[in-house]
């Protein structure tokens, strides 16, 4: 539900007992019908099962921090944006090891749309992409 999706997305604020991330990848965030990516997702996780990263959005130009929690039971994710408590983005674990990722994305209790997360692959001559 999107009440638990929250509540797990919100464990991703607590402190942690570990400074050693792994990093899941970095992902085009794609709405269905969509050829390019125009938000992108940069996520890693410790082994507390918290994630951190970032949300950048080309439209606006703005990159946010993202926080969430894995729940290692059932192995599924749940992210929020800082300063955005109504929006979550719902996928599993598994998932985020794959080239593509379904996710479902909460804008609140009643309304959640799907998204396919694109891993993004790094430049093949090993240069850093192009800063905007």
């Amino acid at each position: 539900s999107y009440q638990q999706a929250r509540i797990l997305a919100q464990r991703g604020r607590r402190p942690t007992t570990t400074d050693e991330w792994l990093p899941l990848g970095v992902f085009g965030v794609v709405t269905d019908g969509q050829s390019q990516a125009e938000r992108v997702l940069q996520l890693a996780v410790n082994a507390d099962g918290l994630i951190r990263g970032n949300f950048y959005d080309a439209v606006s130009d703005q990159t946010v921090p993202v926080y969430g929690a894995v729940d290692k039971p059932t192995q599924r994710v749940a992210l929020m944006m800082e300063g955005n408590d109504a929006l979550v983005l719902e996928t599993g674990l598994y998932n985020l090891t794959n080239d593509e990722a379904p996710a479902l994305l909460h804008f609140d209790a009643t309304r959640r749309e799907p998204r396919t997360l694109m891993r993004l692959q790094p430049p093949a001559d090993g240069a850093a992409p192009p800063a905007n």
